[in-house]
Formats: C-alpha cells, sequence, structure tokens
C-alpha cells in the first residue's frame, strides 16, 4: 500500500533541485501523419497553450521507440467532472524512420512517403489494438519543493489531475533517485514563477531498491533522521 507523503517528517529542499516527470497517454488511433489520444486534461486547458505550441514527446510503436516533436490541432471532451477525459488529435511535425516504418506496420504495409500533407487525416490509419504497444509519453521539467519518505512537493509548469500516475526523476546530492508516483493533489502557485504556477503533491509508489536507499541517504543528512524514524 502506498504511504501518504504527509505522514512522514518532510525536508524543504534549499536553492533549486530539479527533476522531471513523466506521463503516459494512451492512443486511440494513428497514422503517418499523427495520431488520436484520450487524456485527462480538460480540452479548454490545451486550448489556452494555443494551437502553435509544439511538444516533444516519447512515442512507442510496436519495437519502436524515440522522440517526436507534436503539435495539437482538435480537441474533444468525452465527460465531465472530476473525471473529465477528452480526446486530442496530434499532428506528427518529427518522427523517427524507426517509428514511421512501425507505424507502417500497423497500418497494414502503407508505401513510404503516403503522407505528405499537413492533417493527420489526410494519410491510412488505423484503430490501435489491444495486444498493440503503442503510446505517448510527455516529459517535463519540476522544481522539488519538498520531499519525504512518502511522496514530495513539486512545482510544475502543468497542472496534472489527481489520481493521476507517472514517473519522477532527480538526481540528488546521494545520488540519482527515480519512483512511480500517484498525484494526490494539485493547485495553482501562490506566485508565478520562472517555469510554472502548479504545485503537485505526489505519493511515492515504490517502497525499495536503490532509489529508496538514497532517498533514505538524502534525508538523513538534510534533517538528521534515524533510518528507523524516516
Amino acid at each position: 500500500m502506498a504511504e501518504d507523503r504527509r505522514a512522514h517528517e518532510r525536508a524543504d529542499v534549499v536553492g533549486q533541485l530539479w527533476g522531471s516527470v513523466a506521463f503516459h497517454r494512451p492512443v486511440r488511433d494513428i497514422s503517418r501523419g499523427g495520431a488520436l489520444l484520450e487524456t485527462p486534461v480538460e480540452p479548454a486547458e490545451w486550448a489556452s497553450r494555443g494551437g502553435a505550441i509544439l511538444d516533444r514527446v516519447q512515442l512507442a510503436v510496436g519495437d519502436a521507440e524515440g522522440a517526436a516533436v507534436v503539435r495539437p490541432c482538435r480537441f474533444q471532451a468525452e465527460a465531465s467532472g472530476p473525471s473529465a477525459r477528452a480526446l486530442v488529435a496530434l499532428q506528427f511535425l518529427v518522427a523517427p524512420p524507426e517509428i514511421l516504418r512501425a507505424i507502417d506496420a500497423q497500418v497494414g504495409g502503407a508505401a513510404p512517403g503516403a503522407f505528405s500533407g499537413p492533417d493527420r487525416r489526410l494519410s491510412a490509419r488505423v484503430r490501435v489494438g489491444t495486444g498493440v504497444r503503442c503510446r505517448l509519453t510527455w516529459t517535463w521539467a519540476v522544481r522539488l519543493l519538498d520531499i519525504g519518505r512518502g511522496g514530495a512537493l513539486l512545482l510544475s509548469s502543468r497542472a496534472v489531475r489527481r489520481e493521476e500516475r507517472g514517473e519522477f526523476r532527480v538526481a540528488m546530492a546521494t545520488g540519482p533517485f527515480t519512483t512511480h508516483i500517484d498525484v494526490r493533489w494539485a493547485a495553482p502557485a501562490a506566485q508565478e514563477s520562472e517555469m510554472g504556477s502548479f504545485h503537485l503533491g505526489v505519493r511515492f509508489l515504490d517502497h525499495g531498491g536503490e532509489s529508496r536507499r538514497i532517498l533514505e541517504q538524502f534525508l538523513r543528512r538534510a534533517i538528521g533522521l534515524s533510518s528507523g524514524a524516516i
């Protein structure tokens, strides 16, 4: 069972310590031109970022994986309320050749170069089956504000919905720390910062291994706790 990040004493981070968070999004359909994916983010939030906003993502199709540049171009709400989800259509602006070949294989052998226009709907598309590995991963920088054995407080440039699960990485003085996280709450920060204005309270889901040892060493140095008190 995951621990409540507030159940243990936490260390405030002095200065600026930066890490990253990564969140995966399932893909509904895909083509050489783009993809349709499901996201818990409100369409209005995507729209507020502007249609000209470009994102660098990690795209995995079958056994191929690589970096791609995408642009959101259409939003459609599927539900409202706390569990609101939306469909977001993305246009691929840059994708590595191995990813395009993997897409061709999924579409059914579409000829290389079949897509030549700006609209993803001009190229052959295929609905992603349950047995096909196909996902996009968004990764962005976050600032670590405080941390304890159960979780951390992060400053993020983007809002993330409660109960979203992802991965958090940060290079501590005691070594590289990596853990899966569960977002417990998100709220606008009291003051704008240079990189964003959302506070994320995250709970750690991993409880052992090298990362746990690195975290406990960091906490002992920061707040002088014994291993039994952390």
